[in-house]
């Protein structure tokens, strides 16, 4: 693949929810209820999953905050090494952090962000 690799990280997921505003960054969210979560997937999809909501069902989404949670394990990175982090399709309002640390804030659906990592 022309010197470069590419993980997916697609499976191994867990989402949460809390009432919104509940957690400032993400001290404090081990303690929330997680659920295992298809990524690419919705919070719709996550509580579909699990037998708590149906198509049809009432059900405010933007009421709640959505957690969505993942872990790898890699190599050191080696000199000269680049990583990246891509990501596709994440929420329209969306935090995103990488060991504890805010590295993304984001208000666009249709945004597919790379970061150097």
């Amino acid at each position: 693949m022309d010197g470069h690799e590419l993980r997916e990280l697609s499976a191994g997921w867990q989402a949460a929810r809390s009432p919104a505003d509940l957690h400032v960054g993400v001290t404090g969210i081990d303690a929330l209820s997680w659920t295992p979560a298809r990524v690419p997937g919705t919070a719709a999809a996550v509580l579909h999953d699990a037998g708590l909501w149906r198509p049809g069902d009432l059900h405010d989404f933007d009421a709640e905050d959505w957690w969505f949670r993942t872990s790898f394990d890699t190599q050191p990175v080696a000199q000269g090494e680049e990583v990246r982090l891509c990501l596709d399709g994440i929420a329209t309002v969306a935090e995103v952090y990488l060991n504890g640390e805010l590295v993304l804030e984001s208000d666009s659906m249709f945004a597919r962000p790379t970061l150097d990592v």
